[in-house]
């Protein structure tokens, strides 16, 4: 069976105090969330970072964008876009991708600051990207690193990818899915959805929000179920 979102369990660090103060706040607006309203009514946040590559652990996010949804609209005035200044080398063919040249790596945010303002911006709203699994551990590896201290986003998240392929495919087991049908452009195309931006942080968070826009449309005419689960 897809899981469709995580939510995590309401657990504090067991030394919150070795945390920096911008962290222990994040940890505690945790703990203040009202999680009895349905989450179509609450604000969730569409993410995607930029990195060096797609390996954990060795490669680095170059930017991060996000902007919020609440119910069916998309606040493109409630978002978020970051360049975090970097050291780390610049593969030609990557640049060509994502278009972050050296230089505006290298006249960046600071780490710290970048994830103050991240953690500032999410709160402990639900977390939604294509693929989340590797952006959510990007994160908790940038935070990790500039922190020394081992660190997990405590958000509930959702992977619009895994979405897309309970929709279509119910509880028919993952080994049988066709993956590649449900990369972020494959879907933008059955969706007819413009992919301005693309391979950009921000409007690749821009182009996930419509998609799981579009998802949750297409649950409620076919599969209320699914969306119930979701409380939405």
């Amino acid at each position: 069976m897809f899981e469709l979102f995580r939510r995590h369990k309401k657990t504090s660090p067991s030394r919150p105090e070795s945390y920096p103060v911008y962290v222990q706040e994040y940890f505690r607006r945790k703990q203040t969330l009202n999680r009895k309203a349905p989450w179509a009514e609450e604000r969730m946040v569409i993410f995607d970072t930029e990195t060096t590559g797609l390996k954990v652990g060795k490669d680095q996010i170059l930017s991060i964008g996000a902007v919020a949804v609440k119910g069916e609209e998309i606040l493109v005035g409630d978002s978020l876009e970051l360049i975090i200044k970097s050291e780390a080398s610049h593969d030609p063919e990557v640049i060509a991708i994502h278009g972050i040249t050296p230089e505006e790596v290298k006249n960046g945010v600071e780490p710290e600051e970048a994830i103050k303002l991240f953690l500032d911006y999410i709160g402990g709203d639900m977390l939604v990207a294509h693929h989340a699994a590797f952006d959510i551990a990007m994160v908790e590896m940038l935070v990790t690193q500039e922190t020394g201290e081992p660190f997990v986003l405590h958000n509930p998240r959702l992977d619009t990818a895994h979405l897309a392929r309970k929709i279509e495919n119910g509880n028919r087991s993952a080994d049988m899915v066709n993956h590649s049908h449900y990369s972020l452009d494959r879907l933008c195309k059955r969706f007819d959805i413009t992919m301005y931006d693309r391979h950009t942080a921000w409007g690749d968070a821009l182009i996930t929000a419509k998609l799981l826009l579009k998802l949750k449309r297409q649950v409620r005419e076919h599969n209320p179920p699914v969306l119930r689960s979701l409380g939405m």
